[in-house]
């Protein structure tokens, strides 16, 4: 027999001879390595540095010898001691130039995993970065200027009546960048303070002045000499009882904020307003009386009005019952103190409908009031409340 590579005589019937063999499995494996490094990826040479700290990595080399001994078992006519043979001479003389082919496949790994890694590490440091200058200015912001109130003024004059405009400035320093709300709660024997005419039809009325705060927010409430940054306003209803002990907290855009109450260093005697007496709402533990009839007159609206014409909205019925009111369709009501004021302007925006209907505050003196209009008010009658609406039809 010969061997199939060199031509050699074989003393078996082996293809071939150990040398060949030894030959054939060196070139398989390399083979493997350089078809990685050249024609999957292009792998460019690990650096020296690189060789330095792994090139007497021992896996390295028991990983090479093992891919030669997967190849070596695809020659079952070896004997043992060949085996041993061709190892050793692969360990002796072969080893180094191998070694540096798998150095150059983990050192492409390892880069890989770099170039993933890397950038999302770069991202997260950049965003946690960001976030503690953020905190870092903002606990600056804070901590340099936070709201402090000085003092509480109160602008308007009482005695109040019922419906009447009662408005507070409030004096502060800091606020750093600025002020983002002020509430108020004001007091007064019979009466309190409320910014909406929405809350008139709940039956649970009376609990709900009681708690009612006023507020300016940034944003969020008209800019006029009754509603700012300074100043917060509302009207007086009847509120049997009173509310509770007066308070004003400012918060500025960062957060922070500053509240005081009855039992402050502050003087709050100032949110204490006068009202003049009414019997609108019955105290507890008194009788009832009988309701009387009650009226509101919008008779200077034309039926139809013309586009852009205003007309203001009664803050009160003929009794002296709050009335507030709402708009939909081809108009709106506009406010020069707060939205949810009693009253307003209604203005008309284009032809067409324009549906206006008012909210009476239930109250135990009047019936819900009738209205006097150049258009038909349309009474639906509820068990606990009545509603009412009328259209105009707004012509060019």
């Amino acid at each position: 027999m010969y061997c199939e590579q060199c031509g050699n005589q074989l003393d078996t019937k082996a293809k071939f001879c150990s040398s060949c063999i030894y030959s054939l499995v060196i070139h398989a494996v390399d083979q493997k390595n350089t078809s990685k490094i050249e024609v999957e990826e292009k792998i460019a040479r690990a650096p020296n540095w690189w060789r330095s700290i792994m090139a007497s990595d021992e896996k390295t080399k028991e990983l090479f010898i093992k891919s030669c001994q997967v190849e070596l078992s695809k020659y079952p006519e070896l004997s043992s001691e060949e085996l041993t043979h061709i190892i050793s001479d692969i360990e002796k003389n072969y080893i180094k130039n191998s070694e540096s082919d798998h150095l150059d496949l983990i050192w492409d790994e390892q880069k890989k995993v770099f170039r993933r890694v890397v950038p999302g590490i770069i991202i997260l440091i950049a965003i946690l970065t960001i976030l503690l200058i953020s905190l870092s200015t903002k606990s600056f912001a804070d901590n340099a200027n936070p709201p402090k109130i000085i003092s509480v003024e109160q602008i308007t004059k009482g005695p109040y009546k019922i419906g009447d405009i009662v408005s507070f400035k409030i004096n502060y320093t800091g606020g750093n960048p600025g002020i983002n709300s002020i509430a108020v709660r004001a007091s007064s024997n019979g009466a309190c303070l409320t910014q909406s005419s929405n809350s008139f039809e709940l039956p649970q009325l009376r609990q709900v002045l009681s708690l009612a705060l006023i507020e300016w927010r940034k944003g969020q409430s008209i800019e006029s000499d009754f509603s700012n940054n300074k100043v917060v306003s509302g009207f007086a209803v009847p509120c049997p009882g009173g509310s509770f002990g007066p308070s004003v907290m400012v918060v500025d855009e960062t957060g922070l904020s500053q509240e005081v109450g009855t039992f402050s260093e502050i003087d709050l005697s100032n949110l204490n307003f006068a009202t003049i007496g009414s019997d609108l709402i019955t105290p507890v533990g008194e009788i009832k009386p009988l309701k009387i009839k009650d009226s509101v007159s919008i008779r200077n609206i034309p039926k139809s009005p013309k586009i852009g014409s205003k007309y203001e909205l009664p803050r009160l019925s003929a009794g002296g019952v709050p009335i507030g009111w709402r708009a939909r369709g081809n108009c709106l009501i506009e406010y020069k103190t707060f939205t949810g004021d009693l009253g307003g302007t209604l203005k008309f925006t284009k032809s067409g409908r324009c549906e206006l209907g008012p909210t009476a505050m239930l109250n135990d003196k009047y019936f819900f009031p009738k209205f006097s209009a150049n258009i038909k008010m349309k009474e639906f009658i509820d068990p606990n409340f009545v509603t009412v609406w009328g259209v105009f039809q707004v012509r060019k």
